[in-house]
């Protein structure tokens, strides 16, 4: 495995932030964000009384820096408050791309677990002053492609994967009929409170509807695929691990079955065998796939493990996908995920989570009400 604490001399020595501009100061404010909150949740009346965050661009640049201080500990040390927070509870892991010389794979995640003194709800909750801890999802990885002449420096930075947004679990108080117009009491709940529903207000505030929809929770693992044009090949990963192949051949003799790559390798496997049945079904069908993937993340639930560790047994094993995901956004594409992917998932004959829509809402109560009886 080529790590990023590589002999001197290899690729994997690299300096990441040689080439790099320096993010500027984020924008966002926390506190106007809730302020505005306190004051005008109980009596919206217009748009520009629900405030949502003002930008919903990836920063890539932002990310980079924030992943070097991480890996830093003069710079770790310098820092403060939130700043400190974010990069404290940030993991990464660095890689010589293992099918292209010249780029270097950088997988990143929040650090939790049993090990880790860090509740993920409490920590997005208390840092979202960094606007470049909105764009830290649920799975990432950058693809950073160097100058073949001179390793030292960095020609480029995409995004060759992301999983879904943060989302927090909808507390029974937000919806309750006798609390859904007041505002939650704990800094952290009140920021999650509007997270959730700030953005359903402001749609309804517009005049749109604003549908909810029941979607069936599958047991397995998370499973995350793009297509990926600068190397021609997919990318395939579990929530923290990714790996770059083209071809079965590649994933049998560069990613070992018994390394940090195991489950990825597994969900791999999978996915090579879906598109050796997509291929088959007509001239045509895997080029489609790939553009409709190029750029996007399809998000699933790998299943049917001939090993099972999860509690649901499934008749075979095959990946479950549920969202896609947008890998780059601007102002003008600000939705995380697009809105009929489920429509696209099913026009690739893939496998989808079942989904039932629980009807449009054009009022705030009523949409609350059957939110409400859910529970």
């Amino acid at each position: 495995m080529k790590e990023s604490q590589a002999a001197p001399g290899s690729a994997a020595t690299r300096k990441p932030a040689t080439e790099r501009p320096s993010a500027s100061k984020p924008a966002f404010s926390v506190d106007k964000y809730i302020n505005i909150f306190d004051t005008e949740w109980t009596n919206a009346k217009g748009i520009k009384d629900i405030f949502v965050e003002k930008s919903d661009t990836l920063k890539v640049e932002a990310i980079q820096t924030l992943l070097d201080q991480a890996s830093n500990p003069e710079g770790k040390s310098k820092l403060k408050g939130s700043d400190k927070t974010i990069v404290n509870s940030l993991r990464q892991r660095i890689t010589e791309c293992e099918i292209n010389g010249d780029f270097m794979v950088r997988d990143f995640s929040i650090m939790t677990g049993k090990n880790k003194s860090v509740n993920d709800d409490l920590a997005y909750a208390k840092t979202a002053t960094a606007e470049s801890w909105l764009n830290v999802r649920d799975g990432n990885t950058l693809l950073e492609k160097y100058d073949s002449k001179d390793l030292s420096k960095l020609v480029s930075v995409s995004v060759a994967r992301q999983g879904l947004p943060k989302f927090y679990p909808l507390n029974y108080e937000f919806v309750d009929v006798e609390k859904r117009n007041t505002v939650h009491k704990v800094a952290e709940q009140k920021h999650m409170q509007h997270q959730i529903l700030g953005p359903v207000r402001k749609a309804l505030l517009q005049g749109h509807a604003v549908e909810i929809v029941r979607s069936l929770k599958t047991n397995g693992d998370n499973a995350q695929i793009s297509w990926n044009k600068s190397l021609n090949a997919w990318c395939i990963a579990s929530k923290n691990v990714a790996l770059m192949a083209q071809n079965i051949k590649q994933l049998e003799e560069l990613y070992p079955e018994e390394s940090r790559y195991y489950l990825a390798r597994k969900i791999a496997f999978c996915w090579f065998r879906r598109l050796d049945k997509i291929e088959q079904l007509g001239m045509g069908r895997l080029e489609s796939l790939k553009a409709d993937m190029f750029d996007k993340t399809f998000v699933g639930e790998y299943v049917g493990d001939p090993e099972p560790v999860n509690l649901v047994r499934y008749q075979r094993e095959t990946i479950v996908f549920h969202s896609i995901v947008l890998n780059s956004r601007s102002k003008d594409s600000t939705p995380y995920c697009l809105a009929n992917s489920h429509r696209i998932l099913k026009r690739h004959s893939l496998d989808t989570t079942p989904v039932q829509s629980l009807g449009p809402y054009t009022s705030y109560d009523a949409l609350c009400d059957q939110l409400q009886a859910e529970f």
